[in-house]
């Protein structure tokens, strides 16, 4: 199991409503990293060494009560796989002061898991 591929939204919440604000955008170490993981996966298929028997996509998400937390927590846990895009950062602050406090900071990031059979000479 691991995050998917980045440009997860960045998303005002409340209760009756949400607003997209942008997306994030992938550094290359995190795009390259995702890159790797499919062309490994890819060539151990290939090779027959394994199966693959699942694979399914699914969604995560993270919720902040500002978009300072939301913008801190991106800075310093994901710095190495994405970043928000200054409009975005913008965007966001911009429609949470016009929607009040009643309102949450949400990235819904892509997670792929999967299942794979190793393979044996006898199969």
């Amino acid at each position: 199991m691991r995050p998917y591929k980045s440009k997860w939204p960045v998303e005002i919440v409340s209760r009756d409503t949400q607003i997209l604000a942008g997306r994030l955008v992938g550094n290359k170490n995190g795009l390259s990293d995702d890159e790797a993981s499919d062309n490994a996966i890819s060539e151990v298929i290939h090779r027959g060494w394994f199966k693959e028997e699942r694979k399914e996509f699914f969604e995560y998400a993270y919720y902040w009560d500002t978009v300072d937390q939301m913008n801190e927590y991106v800075k310093t846990e994901w710095s190495n796989i994405a970043m928000i895009p200054a409009n975005v950062l913008s965007n966001a602050q911009r429609i949470a002061r016009v929607a009040g406090e009643q309102i949450q900071i949400r990235i819904r990031r892509i997670m792929l898991i999967a299942r794979y059979r190793k393979m044996t000479k006898d199969k």
